[in-house]
């Protein structure tokens, strides 16, 4: 949302989430082994994780909040990875 609809940068971006949930990853994660899973587990900070979700449904619902009519009919811009 921050990054398609509002052309803002990602919550995990700002503010040291990657340090303050203990994460060595700060991509999604996806080409990630099983043991790899297993020891991000074993480190992450989950209070802070949860705080991170907060966070993010937080950002999510203001913008939500603050969509018009006239973004509906917005293009993406595959360029710029943002709606114009």
């Amino acid at each position: 949302m921050n990054l398609l609809v509002a052309g803002d940068k990602q919550i995990f971006n700002r503010e040291n989430w990657h340090k303050r949930i203990n994460s060595q990853i700060t991509d999604t994660g996806n080409a990630m082994s099983e043991n790899e899973i297993m020891e991000f587990s074993e480190h992450i900070n989950v209070l802070e994780l949860k705080n991170y979700r907060i966070e993010v449904g937080r950002k999510t619902r203001d913008i939500i909040k603050n969509l018009t009519s006239k973004d509906m009919k917005r293009k993406f811009d595959k360029y710029s990875a943002v709606f114009t």
